[in-house]
């Protein structure tokens, strides 16, 4: 560990390169998470969400609620 961070003393762009990487993959990390919770909590809103069923059939995605056709 001391022999990588004397590397990274040395060399100033590497650092920066890595540096700004790892803040822009954090940063999709965190937009992904984002995402698929708000996906996830989106039917806790709806009127008897415990009622909402997610259909689907092969590359189609339906959405259907008990007693309506």
């Amino acid at each position: 560990m001391r022999s990588y961070l004397k590397f990274l003393s040395r060399n100033k762009m590497y650092t920066a390169i890595e540096a700004a990487g790892l803040i822009v993959s954090l940063a999709f990390v965190v937009i992904i998470a984002c995402y698929t919770w708000q996906q996830f909590s989106t039917a806790r809103e709806a009127v008897d969400h415990q009622r909402i069923y997610a259909l689907s059939g092969g590359q189609e995605y339906l959405s259907a609620w008990p007693g309506e056709l």
